[in-house]
């Protein structure tokens, strides 16, 4: 088993959909070399708490990714699925959040919902609401 961490950089955009505010988070990642065709790539997303998760919407290059069971790593649900059909030799991954539930993970009083405007504060550090990696292993 090889583990490859998603860590930074991730950009923000803010997204607004059925009078809910989602901040999406998106980083680029290249193909894992050396893949063969026995092993299998997963990805996995463990949220820092638990209202992001539940919240939680992935995108890899542009295609919704569905979860599988949740699995516990430690005291933390983590949600994993597998992405070795999917990946190109550049890839996106997009995780959208509602600001609601990101808020909540980090301000035990969450502020109101902001507006969209230019001048919208930054959403939460990625860090602080998810660790992403990507787990290697053979089938």
């Amino acid at each position: 088993m090889h583990e490859i961490r998603l860590a930074k950089p991730w950009t923000h955009t803010w997204q607004s959909r059925a009078q809910s505010l989602y901040a999406v988070y998106q980083r680029r990642f290249h193909r894992p070399t050396g893949l063969t065709e026995d092993q299998q790539v997963i990805l996995v997303v463990t949220p820092r708490n638990p209202a992001c998760g539940d919240s939680m919407r992935a995108l890899l290059n542009e295609q919704p990714l569905s979860w599988q069971p949740k699995i516990l790593e430690g005291e933390q649900a983590a949600f994993q699925t597998s992405v070795g059909d999917l990946l190109e030799p550049f890839n996106r991954l997009s995780l959208e959040v509602e600001w609601k539930a990101a808020l909540q993970a980090i301000f035990p009083s969450p502020p109101e919902l902001p507006q969209l405007s230019a001048d919208n504060p930054a959403p939460p550090l990625f860090e602080q609401l998810f660790s992403v990696r990507l787990v290697i292993v053979d089938s």
